[in-house]
C-alpha cells in the first residue's frame, strides 16, 4: 500500500529486473498485470499485489484490503519502513490502531524509522532531512524509545518490543554480519541511535526473544 506515484515506480523497476519479475506467480512476459480500475502500471498477481491508497485516510482501509480479497483472520505481519513518520500525527496514530483492531488473528507489526531528534546525530539528521524539504511529522511527539513503546500498547497493540539499531548491532548480529555490514558506508547512521525498529503483535507467542531478533535482523 502506497501512494500510486510510488506504486507505479516500485512496478516499473520491478518489470524491468528479471531477478525480480522472476518472484511473480501469474504474471505474462509483457508489462505487469494489474486490475483494471488501477489502471496498467500497477502490479496484481496471484502472490503480490500493489494497493494504491492514502494512508492518510485510513477509515477506508478495511474498504480497499476487502477489494482486494484481504483475509482479515489469516495471521499476518504489516512492515512500515519509514512510513508513519511521514503522515500527520493523527493519521499515523489512526493507522496504527485501525489495523491493531481490523485483524481478528494474530498479526504483527514491523516498524523502522527515524528516532532520537534531540541527540547530536538527531539534529544533524533533521537537518539534513529539512534541507530537502521532509518533514519527519512525529519525530518530536514520540521522541524517544519509551514514547514509541508507549504509543504502540496505547493504540491497541498487546505486545511490543522497541530497540534502537545499536542494540541490534551489539547483540542480535553474528559475528560475519557484522563483517558485511562495516562494509556500507550507511553504517555511521545505523549505529549513532538515529533509528529504531519495533515488532508489535497482539499475540505474545510471536514475539518471544528469538523470533523478533531475526525478524529485526532481517531488515537490517
Amino acid at each position: 500500500m502506497d501512494f500510486h506515484e510510488l506504486l507505479r515506480e516500485k512496478a516499473n523497476i520491478i518489470n524491468h529486473v528479471d531477478e525480480l519479475r522472476g518472484f511473480l506467480k501469474g504474471v505474462d512476459q509483457g508489462d505487469v498485470a494489474s486490475k483494471p480500475n488501477v489502471g496498467a502500471d500497477l502490479i496484481n498477481c496471484a502472490n503480490y499485489k500493489m494497493l494504491a491508497f492514502d494512508l492518510n485516510n485510513s477509515s477506508l482501509l478495511e474498504k480497499h484490503l476487502t477489494s482486494y480479497g484481504f483475509d482479515f483472520s489469516i495471521p499476518t505481519l504489516f512492515i512500515c519502513e519509514c512510513v508513519l513518520i511521514y503522515l500527520e500525527i493523527t493519521s499515523s496514530d489512526s493507522l496504527i490502531k485501525t489495523l491493531a483492531g481490523l485483524m481478528r488473528s494474530t498479526s504483527c507489526m514491523l516498524v523502522y524509522e527515524q528516532v532520537n531528534p534531540n541527540t547530536a546525530f538527531g539534529k544533524v539528521m533533521i537537518s539534513n532531512f529539512s534541507q530537502r524539504g521532509i518533514e519527519l511529522k512525529s519525530i518530536f511527539k514520540y521522541d524517544n524509545l519509551e514514547k514509541q513503546l508507549c504509543r504502540f500498547k496505547s493504540l491497541g497493540w498487546s505486545h511490543v518490543y522497541i530497540s534502537d539499531m545499536n542494540e541490534i548491532y551489539d547483540y542480535h548480529l553474528s559475528r560475519d554480519e557484522k563483517k558485511k555490514l562495516k562494509k556500507l558506508k550507511c553504517l555511521m547512521s545505523l549505529k549513532n541511535g538515529g533509528y529504531y525498529r519495533t515488532i508489535t503483535s497482539s499475540s505474545l507467542r510471536l514475539i518471544l526473544p528469538k523470533i523478533w531478533a531475526r525478524m529485526l535482523c532481517m531488515f537490517f
